[in-house]
């Protein structure tokens, strides 16, 4: 086989119901010069039946198939098997607009870019909503800012990435992440990139309606992740300006574990990362409310809880029936 262009990393576990309007998606693209690696993740439906048919009717598609341990590890395996000059990502529930490819590999060839990046739609059930990051900076360092204060999405199926940033820089997935495993991974990625571009249209659409998806899932097990995955960007960005930023993404993680009704998690969180309450009035992207939560968490378990608490019962009693 001679190396494609681009190769496309989906790593599929429970994906049967949607798998293939994915798949689809990818083949009709009006780009062809593509090698589409479909991961089987030990998934207990018909998913890697489907991919095994796939891939008996077009030669791009290679087709892997593993035990379970998550999407980290199955994204891994696609990138130790892709051959492209260039990787990007797409999850199994998820589909693209036919001519997101092209537009996107003729940006990267035009510029020279390492990365570009699109647009993409939030896609619900019954309404869609278009997410833009507009205008996204050509700085690495401003972008792994705007990643750290949330303001630009850490997805990989949104941006088209030299394979040589991986390589050479021997970057991968964590194993232990997976959810907000690109948050761990892509910033780290960004810092190596010397040329970044953005296509300003929504060629992804990031379904949001699908309960089996892993990449999407809510449990037990979150924080857990989440927490991890700051250890990993700090380990990573430490003595460098960005650390300061990474603050920011503390206070979020803090502020997630601690504004819920479990007074343990209150009391368990509610002084983690002491270093980021610098950031706590200067952070932009926080409410008045969140500053106040975060600053009295340094204090008291009770001031926390009693205003989470009393904030609960003023929305319960003004909900809208």
């Amino acid at each position: 086989m001679s190396r494609p262009k681009i190769s496309v990393i989906v790593p599929v576990y429970k994906a049967e119901t949607y798998l293939c309007r994915c798949v689809d998606s990818i083949l009709s693209q009006t780009f062809e010069d593509f090698e589409l690696l479909l991961i089987d993740d030990g998934s207990p439906d018909r998913s890697g039946e489907i991919c095994d048919e796939y891939a008996k009717r077009d030669c791009r598609v290679r087709v892997f198939h593993k035990e379970n341990g998550g999407v980290s590890s199955a994204r891994n395996v696609g990138l130790d098997n892709a051959i492209g000059e260039y990787v990007i990502h797409a999850d199994p529930d998820d589909w693209l607009e036919k001519d997101m490819y092209e537009r996107m590999y003729e940006a990267a060839i035009k510029d020279d870019a390492d990365i570009v990046g699109c647009d993409f739609v939030l896609e619900f059930s019954e309404q869609y909503q278009r997410v833009s990051r507009q205008p996204l900076s050509e700085n690495s360092l401003s972008c792994i800012r705007l990643f750290f204060e949330e303001k630009l999405h850490s997805g990989c199926w949104n941006k088209l990435i030299i394979r040589k940033l991986f390589e050479e820089n021997k970057i991968s997935f964590p194993r232990n992440v997976n959810l907000w495993e690109d948050m761990s991974t892509i910033p780290r990625v960004f810092y190596y990139a010397k040329n970044i571009k953005y296509v300003p249209s929504p060629f992804y659409h990031y379904v949001q309606y699908n309960p089996h998806s892993y990449t999407k899932s809510k449990n037990s097990s979150v924080l857990t992740q989440k927490i991890e995955a700051i250890k990993i960007l700090d380990d990573f960005f430490e003595g460098t300006i960005l650390s300061y930023y990474l603050n920011y993404l503390k206070l979020s993680v803090r502020l997630s574990a601690i504004s819920t009704l479990n007074y343990s998690n209150v009391k368990r969180y509610r002084k983690m990362y002491p270093e980021a309450n610098k950031c706590i009035f200067s952070h932009r992207g926080i409410s008045t409310y969140n500053r106040l939560i975060l600053f009295i968490s340094e204090y008291s378990n009770q001031g926390v809880w009693s205003l989470i608490l009393f904030k609960k019962i003023i929305k319960f009693i003004f909900r809208k029936d």
